[in-house]
């Protein structure tokens, strides 16, 4: 037997926050069944960050069969764009960051008018 999740009527079709996978993992996770569709049909817009998380959903299933479909339009993009920076490795040098330590609030509003 397969289920499939459909995002829109989960959630909505513009979807813009990290925390909104929540409830698709919940849907995955309490399936009473191993193959599972997460539809997109109907969703028009997904975060750079909520589509992170959707996508560790799919890699994270846990004995689960979990794919995407009907990914399309600026939703099929975002996939296609996460996916990608996913498989480049992200190297932080000790050049490119530095520790600011702050005393009290008026100090972090000095900090924060510099950048």
């Amino acid at each position: 037997m397969k289920k499939i999740v459909k995002v829109k009527e989960v959630l909505s079709s513009d979807i813009r926050s990290r925390c909104n996978a929540e409830a698709i993992r919940n849907e995955v996770v309490n399936a009473g069944c191993v193959e599972i569709c997460i539809d997109l049909d109907g969703v028009i817009f997904m975060s750079r960050s909520f589509t992170d998380e959707l996508l560790n959903i799919v890699e994270n299933s846990n004995g689960k069969s979990v794919k995407i479909i009907n990914a399309e339009g600026d939703a099929k993009s975002m996939i296609d764009v996460v996916s990608a920076s996913r498989k480049k490795k992200r190297v932080l040098t000790d050049e490119e960051s530095h520790i600011t330590e702050l005393k009290d609030m008026s100090s972090l509003e000095k900090f924060f008018a510099t950048i």
